[in-house]
């Protein structure tokens, strides 16, 4: 592309620091608060950022030209809606904590702020492919550090399963060593609360590695390498609808593609990998630790293993213990089921009870401790039906049909471009559709405004191709 100019530098700069941020969320915080909301590098920046992007079309006067992206105003107005109706129901609902609450309408509002930041600064397709490399490059580090969980059982502190707290520092050392000789693999979160939220996020942006028809043998390679990666922390994981929606994303991709060769290899590799090639990495795994020439110190022996460990854990906080009990029940093959289904009744009894208005921003664990406490539910564990219990059945519609009309519009515009940008992306929202009911909680899970972004900025981004495309042949002529 040549020379960047130095508006595209600061354009990229910027974009780099916005999707970090959208994707690890609220991770870089401080200990400082404001009205009991803890303060973190995302929700200093976005806001920031977004100020000063109205100040520069309002400065420079060419604010107005925003209404010209109908999506845009069209999501942002969807948006603004969601946040009043929310701040209705803190007044008007017996269900709600006014400080959770508030938690629930600031990730709104942020949510909304970091859409309009990626919009107006993703306004080329060179940026766009720079986002892509910015996510992949999260992905696998992400992964990296998801190898180092999978094999020793040294969790983050954001970690659900973090056990560090309950074990003298001199020992821990001991038990890191005792994880590595212990024939067993751990599961894995990372960043994230617990091993579904972690696999939902690899498994969205999991097409970013799709293979690309005009890329090199050696790219492809890479591709092959990182979905191998990525599949192996899900499988590992056991993260059954996440694995469901990879499945139909890929076929999604066989059907679109036009090297039908190609993407039959890529759906015939995730294939076999999760039929079978899993277990044989993890049989292979296990041989390797409980085969490694070193001595567990004896200080490990008092602790037990690393489960053991995290159950110790656990006890330390008894809402903490009721939400370990369902989030463990959502990832037995058994009892996952029986528990979905429980929670689906649920969502639907506390709707119709609030004259499917919704119970309030984060009033499903308050409406559950008084109406059904014996169902030991605290979350909706779905994203369709935690917007659809909380705020009701206007907003869940009014969501619902935005989001199915940006991906119509994509689905049109992929039919004329055939280019592998739209497809992916086609592919992420059908992955986000199902893998989306097994997260514990994705209203706070900032990343899932990448996809809106990425869509309003595609549909832009077409739009504006079409029309000097127009321009051109009408010059032409």
């Amino acid at each position: 592309m040549g020379k960047l100019n130095n508006n595209t530098k600061y354009q990229i700069f910027m974009m780099y620091v916005l999707v970090v941020l959208m994707l690890t969320g609220n991770i870089i915080s401080s200990h400082r608060r404001i009205l009991g909301i803890v303060i973190s590098l995302y929700r200093v920046f976005i806001p920031a950022t977004f100020i000063l992007l109205i100040g520069i079309r309002v400065y420079r006067k060419t604010l107005r030209e925003n209404l010209k992206n109908r999506m845009l105003f069209l999501y942002c107005g969807l948006m603004a809606l969601w946040i009043l109706w929310g701040i209705g129901l803190i007044f008007f609902s017996p269900y709600v904590n006014v400080y959770e609450a508030l938690k629930d309408i600031v990730a709104l509002m942020l949510g909304m702020a970091s859409i309009y930041c990626f919009v107006e600064l993703c306004n080329n397709e060179y940026i766009l492919e720079k986002v892509f490399n910015c996510i992949r490059i999260v992905c696998l580090i992400l992964c990296a550090w998801a190898f180092v969980e999978i094999v020793a059982g040294l969790y983050l502190p954001f970690s659900k399963a973090y056990w560090l707290q309950v074990a003298e520092k001199q020992d821990w050392l001991a038990i890191i060593l005792q994880a590595l000789k212990e024939a067993s693999v751990y599961p894995t979160t990372t960043i994230f609360y617990n091993t579904n939220d972690f696999s939902v996020f690899l498994a969205v942006f999991l097409p970013l590695f799709y293979i690309k028809q005009d890329k090199s043998k050696k790219e492809n390679i890479f591709s092959y390498i990182a979905i191998f990666i990525i599949l192996f922390i899900i499988s590992v994981n056991d993260s059954n609808i996440v694995i469901i929606s990879v499945f139909f994303a890929v076929i999604l991709n066989f059907l679109l593609s036009k090297d039908k060769k190609k993407a039959g290899k890529l759906v015939a590799f995730i294939f076999i990998f999760l039929s079978f090639g899993n277990k044989l990495i993890c049989s292979f795994l296990i041989m390797v630790k409980s085969h490694l020439p070193f001595q567990v110190p004896l200080a490990a022996k008092q602790y037990g293993s690393i489960m053991e460990l995290t159950k110790i854990k656990k006890m330390l906080n008894v809402k903490e213990v009721v939400e370990i009990q369902v989030s463990d029940a959502m990832g037995g093959s058994a009892n996952s089921l029986m528990c979905r289904w429980e929670i689906t009744l649920s969502s639907l009894r506390m709707t119709a009870k609030s004259k499917f208005m919704g119970v309030g921003p984060s009033g499903f664990a308050n409406y559950i401790e008084k109406h059904e406490k014996e169902s030991l539910l605290i979350n909706p564990h779905n994203w369709w039906l935690e917007i659809l219990s909380q705020y009701g059945i206007i907003i869940f519609i009014l969501y619902l049909a935005v989001m199915a009309w940006i991906f119509v519009l994509v689905w049109r515009i992929y039919r004329n471009s055939l280019k592998h940008i739209d497809r992916i992306y086609l592919c992420m929202c059908l992955t986000f559709c199902i893998a989306c009911i097994a997260p514990s909680n994705y209203l706070k899970c900032t990343y899932q405004w990448m996809l809106p972004a990425i869509g309003i900025c595609i549909i832009s981004l077409r739009k504006t191709e079409t029309m000097s495309e127009q321009k051109k042949n009408t010059n032409e002529k």
